[in-house]
């Protein structure tokens, strides 16, 4: 769009004064000004008359007459044009007069130019423009303060009053808004009501958040009272400094009064609705007296001998009366809940089990409609909570069982998701999803009014009360959260509600929070036709860290085993539902099973109701567990876990008590082939006063004892030359000799299915699981060392003595030829490939990256020594020094064939791993050692190379921590708090 001709009037009675004006002008652009050009005070007065042009230039001298004279009177005519005057000379006096009199500007002719001139017109024009937007915001400032009834004040720091509408003005008993300036609330409110406005402006002031809408009730200077909904907020200047505050007030008293009013009217309306819901209750319990003789004398007469006729008689009468019954009870709730006498519980609960649990009880109903049913808890919701959980489920049982009853085929599906989360409640929200025959629009909200069904039809169809939705509604309300629908006939309901609950400081679930540890990392095959329970059963799968393939079939699921069995990472467990098209669950094992590769694979069976017949098949199929749909977590783990050969996380919580227990000096046997763990071990004992001997395996175990004697043995299960149980085995055969017994204790990587038993049949006293856990091991040790003699001191002499007292000979660590390195160990230089590329890492500091810190958990780390920094510092140098050479064994290992020593070198650098809180890497050599074990050599070179890259992301952060670095495992520092604006 071209750019607009500025019109510009020069008045001046020299024709030379124009010429010149003219080409100054035409040197900023010949299409930016138009001059025009009036040659005397009368022809200059005409022209501002009309007012057709942007700007005058005014000639100070125009012949007899003033200029000045002229921008005068142009001025009082109101013109809203820039004037701008133009003189010979430069006299501070005439500017000053000129400016009063309305000029815009002033120029001196002599040292015009064409730039200084062009500047003059714009800037006069921009300031026109400038001041009239000023006017309007002053115009518009002016018509709110004196016409809006709204009561309106500006105020300073000092809470003196600034300004204040005409209203308000009125209101405080004043003629003129200016008199309220300077002073304050106290000059016209009663004391209380004036201090308490000054403290809400305080508070505004030094927080900086406005106040809302707070409900006033003040009495005003004529003695009238009146409610008002005031708004205030802080003021601040041009510098963002809070100057004071500013506010609106508004009339809220006829409003007030309405309310009351109402208040009146429902108060007298919910009396009358309670005293109709005592009398129901009181009917209800009157009633309920003779239905349960009559119910209970029918179930006698049913136990005695009868004629058909007379048994199905009696049959109709208790059907009959049980339906009765179920009425009578709801009436019963809803009158409860009328009357105000129902009261909800507050009791700890776990809200997956309880969930678990209820869905259960409806499995079997879904099961004969043939429908699935799904129940998903989002990972994010937490475990325990404080509520009522009976009236949950009560809610629950009544939106599932409609479902149910409305749905001809298909899926009736709970979900479960957190709305929000503020401090320690929760807000859940809950929906209930069908596949049934839907509600129309205009019946959504009258469903949870009592007595109502869809239409008269239903009831004779499905039965019913109308009453269940009607008691989930008012529950609902009572857990303060809100219950809804959703639906399209034909296709299927939804119905929502939340629920508000505490979030409990215990878990109600003996299970440990990270099971990871233990099933992590296994390739796990899902079978399931219906993709809902694909999908929850893949959330709680990678939940536990595992790795789900998920098919639809049976036959899909058999082309994947296939495929998987020729990949490095073959899958090590299968989830079969029973009920799937074409081929059911069990089927699909049967042919699984024909192939020698499958024929052990641990399978789990998903079924939605009772076996039957195929109970023999399963046992036949060596089916290691078979779980009832819709499939609880805690279940579901426990038989993973189970079906993996793991009883416990590695990893469990340790003990709320972190109080390490009071114990003698005591002489100690470590029989641990692990550098790391050694050096784990021999820190934390002799940082109690107890003195360690270290064998590396067995046998040196064995010669150690015939050295000298010890108070209690700590034996490593997999050692080489000799393990833990066979030592153990022949320590317990010489004591049968010398009628001694010496408490072992077994140390174990993996609590497996049957090692406890092991354990306890190769003479051990107990165990304790790796990574070790100081609280754990000295409790064990306690247990053993000093209540145990206690009790049996107790209750008479013992059979047998220890070998040794706590007044032993000491032997340091390093007269053991078995000792660890020393603290000072620094990694090795890089002899051999994969010694370079663990050393490599450390020739620099390293970068806390967000990967590495994911890849050391320093908190189990620090856990491991019982938060002793130094100690962890010096067996992490170990692990430095120790790691390399284990790689390297495998690799050699690999290239000779020998899976045995693969298995037991990655059996070692898994405990170290885990030890130092490194899961990803502990898990790789987790699995390395699995595929030895099963001398799946096919694998193991990939394994190898994933297990490298493991420990290669390890190595800086732990390289840096024994360089000193202990922001590693430093907690980060708290963010400041947000504001309510962040």
């Amino acid at each position: 769009m071209p750019e607009h001709r500025i019109q510009v009037m020069l008045i001046d009675d020299d024709r030379h004064n124009f010429i010149i004006t003219r080409t100054l002008l035409s040197e900023s652009g010949p299409k930016r000004f138009h001059l025009d050009w009036a040659s005397s005070y009368t022809e200059g007065q005409a022209q501002l008359r009309k007012g057709a042009h942007d700007v005058y230039l005014i000639d100070f001298q125009l012949g007899a007459d003033s200029g000045l004279e002229l921008i005068r009177e142009a001025s009082a005519a109101g013109c809203q044009a820039p004037l701008i005057m133009l003189t010979n000379r430069i006299d501070r006096q005439l500017d000053l007069e000129a400016m009063r009199a309305g000029a815009a500007d002033y120029l001196v002719k002599n040292q015009l130019d064409a730039l200084h001139l062009e500047r003059s017109i714009r800037y006069c024009l921009e300031k026109q423009t400038l001041l009239r937007e000023l006017e309007q915001e002053r115009y518009l400032l002016h018509t709110l303060m004196h016409h809006l009834p709204d009561l309106i004040f500006f105020k300073d720091r000092e809470h003196r009053f600034l300004r204040v509408s005409k209203a308000l003005a009125e209101r405080l008993g004043l003629a003129d808004p200016h008199e309220v300036v300077g002073r304050t609330d106290h000059d016209f409110f009663p004391e209380k009501y004036a201090r308490r406005a000054a403290e809400d402006e305080r508070r505004m002031m030094e927080s900086g958040q406005p106040l809302v809408g707070k409900e006033e009730h003040p009495t005003w200077p004529d003695g009238s009272v009146s409610w008002v909904s005031t708004t205030k907020a802080p003021l601040r200047d041009r510098e963002n400094r809070t100057v004071g505050t500013f506010g609106i007030a508004h009339d809220i008293s006829a409003q007030k009064e309405v309310e009351k009013m109402l208040r009146r009217t429902t108060q007298a309306a919910e009396a009358a609705n309670r005293a109709k819901s005592q009398f129901l209750a009181n009917m209800s319990h009157e009633i309920r007296t003779p239905m349960n003789a009559i119910l209970g004398m029918t179930e006698l007469v049913l136990d005695t001998e009868l004629t058909d006729s007379q048994r199905d008689y009696l049959s109709m009468v208790h059907a009959s009366g049980e339906s009765l019954l179920t009425l009578i009870n709801s009436v019963l709730d809803f009158s409860k809940i009328e009357a105000g006498k129902l009261e909800l519980e507050r009791a700890p609960f776990d809200l997956r089990e309880s969930l678990g649990d209820t869905m259960k009880s409806l499995a079997l109903r879904a099961e004969r409609e043939d429908l699935e049913l799904a129940c998903h808890v989002a990972p994010e919701t937490p475990q325990t909570l404080l509520g009522d959980v009976g009236r949950l489920r009560q809610i629950v049982v009544n939106l599932i069982g409609n479902a149910i009853k409305f749905t001809e085929r298909g899926e009736v599906v709970l979900d479960v998701a957190v709305e929000k989360i503020i401090d320690d409640e929760v807000l859940l929200h809950v929906t209930v999803k069908d596949t049934g025959i839907g509600i129309p629009a205009d019946k959504l909200e009258k469903v949870f009014e009592a007595f109502e069904q869809v239409d008269s039809s239903t009831t004779r169809r499905y039965g019913g009360t109308g009453l269940g939705l009607a008691i989930c509604s008012r529950l609902v309300q009572q857990m303060e959260g809100r219950i809804w629908a959703e639906s399209v006939v034909g296709r299927g309901s939804e119905f929502h509600f939340t629920a508000r609950f505490d979030v409990s400081p215990h878990r109600a679930s003996q299970l440990p929070q990270d099971r990871s540890a233990a099933v992590g990392g296994t390739p796990v095959l899902v079978v399931d036709d219906n993709a809902t329970n694909r999908r929850i059963l893949d959330e709680m799968l990678r939940s536990w860290r595992m790795e789900p393939v998920l098919v639809g079939g049976a036959r899909e699921a058999l082309a994947t085993l296939a495929a998987s069995a020729d990949q490095y990472r073959p899958l090590r467990l299968v989830v079969t539902d029973m009920n799937m098209p074409n081929m059911d669950g069990l089927s699909f094992v049967e042919t699984m099973r024909v192939d020698p590769r499958f024929a052990s694979l641990p399978v789990i069976l998903l079924t939605s109701g009772g076996l039957g017949d195929d109970a023999a098949r399963l046992r036949k199929l060596n089916i290691a567990a078979h779980l009832l749909k819709p499939v609880k977590q805690s279940e579901l783990f426990n038989s993973v876990a189970a079906a993996l050969g793991v009883c416990d996380a590695e990893d469990a919580e340790q003990p709320a008590s972190s109080e390490i227990p009071s114990l003698p000096p005591q002489r100690i046997l470590l029989a641990e082939d692990s550098v790391v763990n050694q050096k784990l071990a021999v820190g934390l004992l002799e940082r109690h006063g107890h003195s360690v001997v270290v064998a590396d395996n067995g046998r040196a175990a064995l010669d150690a004892l015939d050295r000298e004697a010890f108070d209690a043995v700590l034996m490593d299960v997999q050692m080489p030359e000799m393990d833990g149980f066979a030592a153990s085995r022949a320590i317990r055969e010489r004591e049968k000799r010398s009628g001694s017994h010496i408490p072992i204790i077994a140390m174990t990587a993996h609590a497996m299915r049957g090692d406890r038993e092991r354990c306890l049949q190769a003479g051990m006293d107990d165990y304790v699981a790796k990574p070790i856990r100081s609280q754990v091991l000295f409790e064990t040790l306690a247990r053993l060392l000093v209540d145990a003699p206690e009790a049996e001191q107790a209750a008479g002499p013992p059979p047998a003595t220890s070998t040794s007292t706590s007044t032993s000979t000491s032997t340091s660590m390093s007269d053991s030829p078995q000792s660890v390195p020393p603290p000072s160990v620094q990694p090795p230089s890089a002899e051999t490939p994969a010694q370079r590329r663990s050393a490599a890492p450390s020739e620099r500091h390293p970068e806390r990256t967000n990967g590495e810190s994911a890849a050391v958990d320093w908190a189990t780390a620090l856990r491991s020594v019982a938060g002793d920094k130094e100690l962890l510092r010096e067996v992490v140098g170990v692990f430095l020094a120790e790691g390399p050479a284990l790689l390297e064994n495998i690799r050699r290992a690999l290239d000779t064939g020998e899976a045995a020593e693969v298995q037991r070198a990655a059996h070692t650098l898994k405990s170290s791993l885990r030890t130092l809180g490194c899961t990803d890497a502990g898990q790789a050599a987790w699995r390395m050692e699995q595929d030895a074990a099963s001398a799946d050599t096919h694998s193991l070179f990939q394994q190898l190379e994933a297990l490298q890259s493991a420990i290669d992301a390890i190595s800086p952060p732990l390289v840096a921590f024994t360089q000193g670095d202990d922001m590693l495992i430093e907690p980060p520092a708290k963010p400041p708090p947000k504001g309510p604006d962040s």
